[in-house]
């Protein structure tokens, strides 16, 4: 088997503790945002996807929002996506409140009797049309990554590198699994991720016990954060969804 970037790129965020495919997912996300500040904004095709979606997702809108120089790359944007917001609404608008009152009468007594135009239209057409540009970049590096890590999974220095990172968290473990696989390739990973997550809920079970008060004396060990890492595991890393 080949190895190319992206496996020299998942065996070093193997080296570090937490999920590799939250932190590679992670940064593309982050490589992304710079590139849309720094070069991107004006893109026509770029501005389209925005339109598409009907702007960014809540947690990727408000990480663009943390970047530096951002204040009219957004502007930009979210111009974009407003005007594709206000199209269907102005439509709507012009299709039920006529402009003369006995116009307007017959309206209230056709929505009032339910046959007035359904609002349930407008809001699919407010609906994003397409995923949020940065979450299509996370899924699509995802999925890239899964295929390396189930690719190269037989490899020993894989599977001890993703026990000793603590293992993928939930989440990603599940969109592992969705990928095409044969058991050969499966069952390294999911023997390392069962090891690691035997230990993580161990260390809970201990940081659990040293908040008895009988045993409050006790100094802390690994398990000091190992609350914040069970979160990690369980829920995927701060800001990837």
């Amino acid at each position: 088997m080949g190895k190319h970037t992206l496996y020299y790129e998942l065996q070093e965020a193997l080296q570090v503790p937490g999920c590799a495919l939250c932190r590679l997912a992670g940064r593309s996300v982050q490589r992304f945002m710079e590139s849309l500040v720094y070069e991107y904004a004006n893109d026509p095709r770029v501005q389209q996807e925005v339109q598409q979606a009907r702007g960014f997702c809540n947690l990727h809108a408000w990480q663009l929002s943390e970047q530096t120089g951002a204040v009219l790359d957004l502007a930009i944007l979210n111009s974009a996506a407003l005007r594709a917001l206000l199209e269907p609404l102005r439509a709507f608008e012009t299709a039920t409140l006529p402009d003369n009152p006995v116009g307007a009468l017959t309206w209230l007594r056709a929505r009032l009797s339910g046959e007035a135009a359904d609002s349930a239209a407008l809001e699919a057409e407010l609906a994003p049309q397409a995923t949020c540009p940065a979450c299509r970049i996370r899924e699509q590096t995802e999925v890239a990554y899964s295929h390396v890590l189930l690719e190269h999974s037989q490899e020993p220095e894989i599977a001890s590198c993703l026990e000793q990172s603590g293992g993928l968290c939930w989440p990603h473990l599940r969109l592992l699994l969705r990928q095409p696989a044969t058991m050969a390739q499966l069952h390294p990973l999911l023997k390392a991720q069962r090891a690691a997550t035997e230990r993580l809920l161990a260390e809970l079970q201990e940081l659990i016990r040293k908040q008895d008060y009988r045993f409050q004396d006790e100094p802390l060990g690994t398990e000091r954060d190992a609350w914040l890492r069970a979160v990690g595991l369980v829920s995927g890393a701060r800001g990837i969804w």
